[in-house]
This record gives C-alpha cells, sequence and structure tokens, in this order.
C-alpha cells in the first residue's frame, strides 16, 4: 500500500518545516480501537515520537511536529528541523516519510506500535 502524502511543508529562515497545506488527517485510532479508547481516562498513558528519513532508509526524530488533544492527532503549524540537517535546499521539492511512534498504557494493555506517512517539502517560505 502506497503512503499517503499528509502535508506540504515549506522551510523559513528560522530552520523551521512550516506547514503550508493539510491534505489527510492522521487516524485517531491508529493504535488502538474505537472501543479501546481511553484517551482521557486518568489511567491512560501515551508517548508518540515521529522520525522523518531525510536520508534514504535513515529515520531521524524530530521534536515538536505534532501534538495530541484528548482524542485527536493533530499537525503543528512549524517545528524545528534537527541541527544534523545542513543543506536545506537539498530536501526541495523532495517528499520524506514519516514514522510515528506510539506506547500505550492502560491497566493491562501495554502496546508499541507505528504508522507511515509522508509529507512532502516544497521549497523555501514566501515572506
Amino acid at each position: 500500500m502506497k503512503k499517503k502524502i499528509i502535508a506540504v511543508y515549506c522551510i523559513d529562515q528560522f530552520h523551521r518545516l512550516v506547514l503550508e497545506q493539510e491534505y489527510d488527517y492522521i487516524p485517531r485510532y491508529i493504535f488502538a480501537l474505537a472501543t479501546e479508547c481511553n484517551v482521557c481516562n486518568k489511567e491512560y498513558r501515551e508517548n508518540i515520537s515521529a522520525s522523518i528519513a531525510f536520508k534514504k532508509g535513515k529515520f531521524t526524530p524530530v521534536e515538536g511536529m505534532m501534538y495530541k488533544s484528548c482524542e485527536d492527532y493533530s499537525l503543528k503549524d512549524a517545528f524545528l528541523l534537527p541541527h544534523s540537517i545542513k543543506k536545506e535546499k537539498s530536501l526541495y521539492g523532495k517528499v520524506l516519510p514519516v514514522r510515528i511512534d506510539a506506547e500505550i498504557q492502560s491497566d493491562s494493555i501495554h502496546r508499541k506500535d507505528y504508522y507511515d506517512v509522508n509529507i512532502r517539502v516544497s521549497g523555501p517560505c514566501k515572506d
């Protein structure tokens, strides 16, 4: 199955990927069935992280790409590129794989899983 492009980003002068257009959303129940969703339960804990493959096959963790409010996963308007990415222009026009990892704990449930999508980098942000 081909991974969806969920969003298009540009790169600003502050070394950030800035959300230009969101095509699709991150499914609400990617790590638990709707019947298991206890997100607002005090006993429910979920750790989410995202990594982007800036180089083929090598995922680099990124911070602040997404957030979760109750049951919804949402993309932030902007997040910093990792310091290891020096040549921003090399990303222009590229489709980059993104891996979203989650670990869920709730009473007797403990699950680790991931979800793969793509983003596209259009180029420099227009001021």
